[in-house]
């Protein structure tokens, strides 16, 4: 289950998950030679599980899949909260890229940065190169990974020159990058995810609220934690107003 603790964790059960696996035949098949910077993590092994269904907006994942087909980079968009980080990994299963989730919010400095990125790929720090010579060596051999740089923004002016010259280096090296605003790296493309649409005045009915995408969500986030809830006509005004408080402060989380 995704959360900024546990995602280190995750990413090492996984990195350790991919080390033993050659081991599981038998001891008579002896593991590949192949070098772990060469290597490429298995299909989407290591993005976070979530418990909820994700209920996006319309047109939102094909949208996203479109941009991943067609740009090496991209970058979402949008205030604190609004479901960057969930929107990126429900874009990137429904893809044909090999993705690799790389948490980011707690990184401050380049070598943050490329020590997060090296341990996300398995590689670690494994020579007296500087971790930037490391990460970029790895990225030149990597085959084809979709990296997905979440929550970059502490990094967004440190990390555009060397990220851009990792795709120069790669073409089979593509990123997502979550992040309160763009990144300006030639070729990248930008999504702005925007809060999903609410209701500007009360319905009249229950069944009108599940018309609306903020208040379908909110409605089905309520069910799941009180199965009983069941919504009264008199509840109308005070959900919609509960979302439209919402909408102003931060967006509503996916």
């Amino acid at each position: 289950v995704y959360d900024e603790w546990a995602s280190e964790f995750q990413i090492r059960f996984h990195v350790l998950e991919e080390q033993l696996a050659p081991y599981q035949s038998g001891p008579e098949e002896r593991p590949s030679e192949a070098s772990p910077a060469a290597s490429s993590p298995r299909r989407n092994a290591r993005l976070p599980s979530f418990l909820t269904e994700y209920v996006p907006s319309p047109d939102t994942l094909s949208q996203l899949s479109e941009l991943l087909d067609s740009h090496r980079f991209l970058t979402i968009t949008g205030a604190a909260g609004i479901g960057k980080t969930r929107l990126s990994i429900e874009a990137t299963k429904l893809s044909k890229h090999n993705a690799v989730f790389v948490p980011l919010a707690d990184c401050t400095a380049l070598h943050e940065f490329y020590d997060a990125v090296l341990k996300a790929l398995g590689t670690g720090t494994q020579s007296a190169n500087s971790l930037e010579d490391q990460l970029l060596d790895t990225l030149q051999v990597i085959e084809p990974t979709l990296l997905i740089l979440d929550n970059i923004d502490h990094l967004v002016e440190q990390a555009s020159d060397f990220l851009s010259a990792a795709l120069t280096a790669n073409p089979h090296v593509s990123c997502i990058a979550t992040s309160r605003r763009a990144l300006e790296i030639p070729g990248e493309a930008v999504y702005r995810l925007e809060t999903l649409p609410n209701p500007a005045s009360a319905p009249t009915s229950s069944s009108e609220l599940l018309e609306y995408p903020a208040t379908a969500l909110f409605l089905k986030r309520l069910t799941q934690s009180r199965p009983d809830f069941r919504v009264r006509e008199a509840d109308i005004p005070l959900v919609v107003e509960i979302l439209s408080l919402i909408h102003i402060s931060q967006g509503i989380v996916r």
